[in-house]
């Protein structure tokens, strides 16, 4: 067994696309396919030597901030461009 994954390549399984993964494992950026994680090639590492299994988890009562999500501005026509009428043509 190595002590770095291999890089390891597969057509997906719903979509066809070329997708390279590490030691067996997928996951597909065009359509979102993601093959079981036993089916990898190895198994999966266990945690480093050094570091507790304790997972910090806030208490009760203790406030989790929401995940940050950054929206990008809407979309503006540039200056000059009219809109579409309704069977796609600009007017």
């Amino acid at each position: 067994m190595t002590e770095h994954p291999e890089i390891t390549y597969i057509g997906c399984a719903r979509c066809g696309t070329q997708i390279a993964g590490l030691d067996g494992r997928y996951a597909c950026s065009g359509c979102g396919w993601v093959n079981e994680w036993t089916e990898g090639h190895r198994p999966l590492p266990g945690s480093r030597s050094g570091r507790s299994g304790d997972v910090s988890v806030p208490g009760p009562g203790i406030a989790v901030p929401a995940a940050h999500h950054v929206h990008s501005p809407p979309l503006r026509r540039p200056a000059g461009l009219s809109a579409p009428d309704q069977t796609g043509k600009s007017a």
